[in-house]
């Protein structure tokens, strides 16, 4: 062993902090690639082989190079592997010098601050020991990499964010070199940053817009990977020229946070917006005679040269005005503004809800000592009714608050269906019910603002929350509630209704033979589904009062599932006390002519909904009015068994 390696391996580590005594060669910007670091008693670039290498080691890396405000520090194992020598050349060294047993906490200035067991002599025979970074500044140019920045696609129509060539006919390039990112021909796109450090206090970035359409812009302040409420950090809209622009947006945040930069056609076709150059600065944006705001806590401050917007996370609202005003004398106009969060909210919402239950309580008893028995039915559902009516106000109850989702997360597709109150569309949610994807989902819409629709939302909403999953009875996913109009998210069943797919395959010369696309068994599978899901509910003490084959949905794998709980009740026995239209058709006789309804009257929708499956969706007691099926059945008329209805079935 020579001399020098001798008196290397008993002195301690002699590292130079300076920045060009650890580089890291092979990576594709100045912030990432394989860790090399300068022996001074051995003078050799060496790498770093480390199986224990680690994100705290790799923090110091980072700040060493100069990326003191790096917020995503990677470890990289295998640096070898991931950022392979150019050509397949071999540039690595023969020899490596590295610090053994290397133990850095992570707030070292440099990695000759961290402990560890001195010099050692290693081959890095293994590639996969070979260590490396990824320091995120949050600044990117775009030109070799997207420093992170990864598209979030709300719709799967969108047109993604993506490098593309330079602008035809190429723009004056004040700012931005043309190698970008952007959003072409009609759609919408988004681009979410990675995590940007909480010490930002302005934003700069260069835009350009190009083409026939009408383009907007904006760019919208995220946390905890969710949409912040309020309006947008920056927005423009409009035909611009064929130049770069530079905008700068001042803010104060109180935590690391992300920026979705939302790109869109919002008028005619053939038009493209891009973005390049994001840099972050620690410094204001515009010199201002007012110094900064304090920001809120779990919020943020807008800057617009004088004038200041406060905002509040997901979850939070502002108790104070949102805009303030920076005067000549140095003051802000109004006072320093709190987010508090929502469930705050709801504390003069119980208090009003239990004064109320306790008046109606003693309303009902009154009646119930004046009346005695008579009709003690009828009171009783009517005392259940309005305490409903109390209990759902306009805003989630508190029990339902988890399953509370951004509405910014949802974008609404083509229509379903619709009913009386509500419209159902297809949509797609990002990152709900623990997908990290865009998922395709039903939204069920509000579109009637009365106070029985209110009811009847709510009723749906609170009965859903409380089943589980079952694969015979579509999922509750999340709602919408902070704002109108109020959307139930639901799981998307892709193959449509069950009389949908039974009518598409009535046969065409026999009405009463068998289809000729379903099988019996297929038929039978499809009763079976339904009687394993009416279970189910049953169970939960759930009367689903409106059981009828438009009201299941099928997979494309020919799975049924029951769904639309709107006129659902939970409990025994409901006695109806609102007049509202009736599926008369599917109704049992002491539903019809009692209003009562127990999971005995679903089992005879359960039959209706049989007859329905074997006559392939054709309406129940044909050739008759809902007036003459009333009538009918109250005669004791009950229909006949379809011919077709074979003994095994």
């Amino acid at each position: 062993m020579s001399a020098i390696l001798k008196i290397a391996l008993l002195l301690p580590c002699i590292l130079v902090t300076a920045g060009d005594k650890i580089r890291l060669p092979r990576g594709p910007s100045p912030r990432e690639g394989v860790v090399e670091v300068w022996h001074d008693m051995h003078p050799v670039w060496s790498r770093i082989c480390h199986r224990d290498w680690d994100t705290n080691d790799a923090k110091v890396v980072c700040r060493q190079l100069g990326f003191t405000r790096a917020v995503e520090t990677v470890a990289v194992l295998g640096a070898d592997l991931r950022y392979p020598p150019p050509n397949g050349t071999d540039d690595s060294p023969d020899t490596h010098y590295w610090p053994q047993t290397l133990h850095c906490a992570g707030t070292e200035a440099s990695l000759s601050d961290c402990p560890h067991g001195g010099w050692n002599i290693h081959n890095c025979s293994k590639p996969s020991e070979s260590a490396g970074v990824f320091c995120n500044t949050g600044d990117c140019d775009f030109d070799s990499h997207s420093c992170g920045y990864h598209q979030y696609c709300k719709v799967g129509s969108c047109q993604g964010w993506g490098r593309r060539p330079p602008p035809i006919p190429p723009a004056n390039s004040t700012a931005g070199s043309g190698q970008c990112m952007a959003t072409n021909v009609s759609g919408s796109a988004q681009l979410v940053s990675p995590f940007l450090h909480s010490s930002t206090r302005c934003m700069e970035f260069a835009y350009f817009m190009h083409g026939n359409a009408t383009m907007r812009l904006a760019v919208r302040l995220w946390v905890d990977s969710l949409p912040a409420e309020g309006n947008a950090l920056w927005m423009m809209s409009g035909k611009l020229k064929d130049d770069w622009h530079v905008a700068r947006i001042g803010i104060g945040v109180d935590k690391n946070f992300q920026v979705m930069f939302d790109g869109e056609v919002i008028d005619g076709s053939d038009g493209i917006v891009a973005i390049d150059n994001v840099t972050l600065s620690d410094s204001p944006c515009q010199a201002r005679k007012c110094s900064d705001l304090p920001v809120p806590a779990h919020g943020y401050v807008m800057y617009d040269g004088d004038a200041a917007h406060y905002g509040c996370w997901p979850g939070y609202q502002l108790l104070q005005p949102s805009n303030r005003t920076c005067l000549g004398n140095g003051n802000w106009t109004g006072d320093a503004t709190v987010c508090q969060g929502r469930s705050e909210d709801y504390v003069p919402l119980i208090a009003g809800v239990a004064v109320s239950v306790f008046l109606l309580a003693a309303i009902g008893g009154t009646i119930y000592k004046l009346h005695r028995r008579q009709n003690r039915h009828l009171i009783a559902a009517s005392r259940r009714e309005r305490a409903e009516q109390n209990e759902y106000g306009r805003e989630c109850p508190r029990r339902l608050r988890p399953l509370e989702f951004s509405r910014d997360r949802i974008t609404l597709g083509r229509q379903l269906g619709k009913g009386q109150y509500g419209v159902v569309y297809k949509a797609e949610a990002w990152q709900i019910a623990g997908s990290r994807t865009c998922t395709n989902v039903a939204v069920k819409q509000l579109i009637l603002s009365s106070s029985d629709a209110y009811m009847t939302f709510h009723k749906e909403l609170l009965l859903m929350e409380g089943l589980e999953q079952h694969p015979n009875v579509v999922s509750l996913l999340g709602c919408c509630t902070r704002e109108e109009p109020f959307y139930l998210i639901l799981e998307f069943v892709s193959g449509g209704s069950l009389q949908s797919l039974l009518r598409k395959s009535q046969p065409d010369e026999d009405p009463g033979g068998a289809g000729t696309e379903l099988t019996n068994s297929e038929l039978t599978k499809f009763a079976m589904d339904v009687a394993r899901g009416m279970a189910y509910l049953a169970s939960k003490k759930i009367i689903h009062r409106d059981l009828a084959s438009r009201n299941v949905l099928v997979t494309d794998d020919r799975v049924s599932k029951v769904s639309d709980f709107g006129m659902s009740r939970r409990g025994e026995e409901y006695e109806r006390t609102t007049e509202v239209p009736l599926p008369v058709r599917w109704m049992a006789p002491e539903s019809l002519f009692e209003g009562k309804y127990t999971s005995r009257s679903d089992v005879w929708s359960f039959g209706v909904l049989l007859w329905e499956i074997v006559m392939f969706g054709k309406t129940p007691y044909p050739g008759m009015t809902n007036h003459e099926v009333r009538d009918r059945i109250k005669d004791g008329y009950r229909m006949d068994r379809p011919r077709n209805c074979e003994d095994h079935m």
